[in-house]
């Protein structure tokens, strides 16, 4: 296949919707890192020909303008890219490195979607000084056979192939790893400068798939999917949570232009399941707030990305949705802030942070909603947030948050108690977005009006005696709570964290029947959702909650910071945790809940109850 002609990537219709049909499997990563590619098969070697483009200042040039350089990096831009994001400070970092040792950069943005004075920020941003060319046809970047908006290719003073795929193997897609270990783009320039091999001159670049080459498939028979008939509504309700201004999302999809734009990536991550990031199986639930394609949905929504994406009848449109910000359960009557605000660097890896915060309460309050707000949804991930009471020994499950989660507001008659002297105890995750931020979560509790008929519960189920062998593909933690009295299941939310990969929570019933109301045989450590039940389910006295933690430590785990190490619990994302936050109702009338000497809110064993999460 010679340089002229763009690689075909686009698969039979029939072959991708037949996929579509089927659950992800669930032995398949959620994570991408640089792997490496067969040299013979990218050109590696090639002369690349003298491609002409015209930069962002309308200035019209060829790759053999850069002659009288050693080395030209051509690199692959897109602006709302996430994995692209954080490599913009790191590129321009090189970038200013290799300047006085004769390297040109020239950065191509292969996006039909980033309007030059969305380019011309970008550069600016990261402080870009290379030529900066607008591809949107994609021409430019067929011909080198870019895949990704990570791709970077190296040519050598005479216009050669040296070197195709990532930057380096930190940063991949849908996980990051704490440190670089191979910087890849540095060695090849290191190599081509010395006039030397390059060690892997074809890599992989993770990153948002950008496409598709060639024609795309035919549609299916079948009516005519349109993006105002069918799609957009499916966008509204899957998507715009966090895909919409001011969402936590890296990029808006609100028009169908956004969608078309981003066509490839899109259809890609429907298709392996990563999107949208919901991984509880269909016997599992029904749920709340379910943000799974159903299976029409799945089927359709690929038909229209593979068609020519015809736009239909207005006035077949949903009405547009509003996405207020702030607090969406109106004003608090009690706001809880982390002790100070926390400093997010632009990348790399931010371990999971562990505060206290008190509420100064003097009374005994019932809570009617919760809601947890970051002030910087883009690096906020995930949020525990845990009452504890000083000299009690005891915990009880408050609320937690992730992108595009819903706050927590019961029916009237149905409250949470927030007891006298309590203390939120946060498990904060934030995740670096490619621009350094500054971030201060906080909580806030409007109270019930008059007390309530039946009173919610958080209760935390998990084990201590975790030991994960170094390199063990599967190794399994099971653990029991046997209910003590009679109550209603709402809510359930698996914990683990990079070792994590499925969870199970069965319900044995005293009859000998079972049930299980989720089954996750994926696990992403950044999406730990809150599994609220549509329907609840009656626990009557006997009941087992039975609790199956599986974690994956081999080097196969793409989120595994040190495969060779032995695991325990611990607080920490390199340390494991194991369990399921549950949360269920009772009557207020009933009392309070039978308890035997000893026992814990969240089950430690006696003689750990007082040891804070952090081991003090």
């Amino acid at each position: 296949m010679g340089w002229s002609s763009p690689a075909a990537l686009a698969a039979a219709a029939t072959i991708l919707l037949a996929a579509a049909q089927e659950e992800p499997a669930p032995e398949r990563a959620l994570a991408e890192f640089a792997q490496p590619l067969d040299p013979r098969q990218h050109r590696i070697g090639e002369i690349v020909p003298d491609l002409a483009f015209k930069d962002l200042a309308g200035t019209g040039g060829r790759l053999s303008d850069f002659a009288d350089r050693k080395a030209v990096v051509v690199v692959v831009r897109d602006v709302g890219c996430p994995v692209s994001r954080k490599y913009g400070l790191r590129t321009a970092e090189i970038e200013r490195a290799m300047a006085p040792r004769g390297v040109a950069f020239l950065y191509v943005n292969t996006s039909s979607h980033d309007s030059e004075d969305e380019c011309r920020a970008e550069a600016a941003e990261y402080g870009f000084t290379g030529r900066y060319v607008r591809d949107p046809d994609g021409r430019f970047g067929a011909h080198l056979g870019v895949r990704t908006t990570t791709d970077v290719f190296v040519l050598d003073g005479d216009r050669r192939l040296r070197y195709r795929g990532a930057i380096d193997d930190q940063i991949g897609r849908g996980a990051t790893r704490a440190k670089v270990k191979r910087e890849y783009l540095k060695e090849a320039l290191e190599a081509v400068l010395k006039g030397e091999r390059v060690a892997d001159p074809a890599m992989t670049a993770p990153g948002c798939t950008i496409g598709p080459f060639g024609d795309p498939p035919s549609e299916p028979d079948g009516p005519t999917i349109t993006w105002h008939g069918r799609v957009e509504w499916i966008v509204q309700e899957k998507c715009q949570r966090c895909h919409r201004p001011g969402g936590a999302g890296p990029f808006e999809l609100i028009e169908a232009e956004d969608v078309a734009g981003r066509a490839a990536m899109i259809r890609q991550v429907v298709l392996d399941g990563d999107m949208p990031p919901w991984y509880a199986t269909r016997s599992s639930g029904p749920f709340v707030d379910d943000l799974g394609l159903t299976d029409p949905e799945r089927l359709d929504l690929l038909r229209w990305l593979q068609s020519d994406r015809p736009t239909g009848d207005p006035r077949e449109a949903p009405p547009p949705r509003a996405w207020p910000t702030g607090w969406l359960i109106g004003e608090p009557d009690l706001v809880v802030e982390i002790p100070e605000p926390v400093e997010i660097p632009a990348t790399g890896v931010v371990d999971y942070l562990l505060r206290d915060s008190p509420t100064h309460l003097d009374r005994d309050v019932w809570l009617q909603a919760i809601q947890i707000l970051c002030e910087n949804p883009g690096v906020c991930h995930h949020v525990l947030a845990i009452a504890r009471y000083p000299g009690e020994g005891r915990q009880e499950f408050i609320d937690s948050y992730l992108p595009g989660k819903e706050p927590t507001i019961h029916p009237e008659g149905m409250a949470a108690l927030l007891r006298k002297g309590a203390v939120i105890h946060w498990n904060l995750h934030y995740t670096p977005n490619g621009k350094p931020a500054r971030e201060r979560t906080k909580i806030g509790f409007k109270f019930a009006k008059s007390p309530p008929a039946l009173r919610v519960h958080g209760r935390i189920v998990r084990t201590y005696g975790i030991l994960i062998p170094p390199g063990e593909p599967r190794h399994e933690v099971v653990l029991d709570y046997k209910m003590r009295f009679d109550a209603t299941l709402r809510r359930l939310i698996p914990h683990m964290h990079l070792r994590g990969k499925a969870a199970k929570v069965e319900l044995l019933f005293p009859d000998g029947t079972t049930q299980v109301p989720l089954d996750l045989p994926r696990w992403h450590p950044d999406w730990q959702f809150a599994y609220e039940l549509s329907e609840p389910i009656e626990l009557p006295k006997g009941t087992v909650i039975r609790s199956t933690s599986i974690y994956d430590n081999s080097r196969d785990n793409p989120f595994n910071p040190d495969p060779t190490k032995q695991v325990r619990q611990g607080p920490q994302i390199w340390d494991e945790m194991g369990g399921v936050f549950v949360e269920w109702t009772r009557p207020v009338a009933a009392g309070a809940e039978p308890r035997e000497p000893g026992d814990s809110d969240d089950d430690e064993p006696p003689g750990e109850r007082a040891r804070d999460d952090d081991g003090r």
